[in-house]
């Protein structure tokens, strides 16, 4: 695939993701409760992305949302890698 279209495409999946970013946000938060842990770090580290590349827009719309989920991670005894990868993307929020 030729690198300016597949550039094109990426801008173009960006903006269709942040025209719909309740429903992205509300799906990865959704997935902070699944029972396979790979799923659980699966999500926190979908969190981390979007914080990363969204920055502000994610942190004021959704920080309300995002931190208690991130918080209840923290609780994941079971699964130390989970435990210990939502303090890695709380730095980033």
């Amino acid at each position: 695939m030729d690198s300016s279209y597949l550039s094109l495409f990426l801008l173009i999946l960006l903006q269709v993701m942040i025209k719909n970013l309740e429903q992205v946000v509300a799906m990865v938060l959704n997935s902070f409760q699944d029972p396979h842990p790979r799923v659980r770090w699966a999500a926190i580290n979908a969190i981390g992305q979007l914080s990363t590349d969204l920055g502000p827009d994610l942190q004021v719309q959704y920080h309300q949302r995002v931190l208690p989920a991130l918080a209840a991670a923290m609780d994941d005894f079971q699964n130390p890698r989970v435990q210990m990868f939502w303090e890695l993307h709380l730095q980033l929020i």
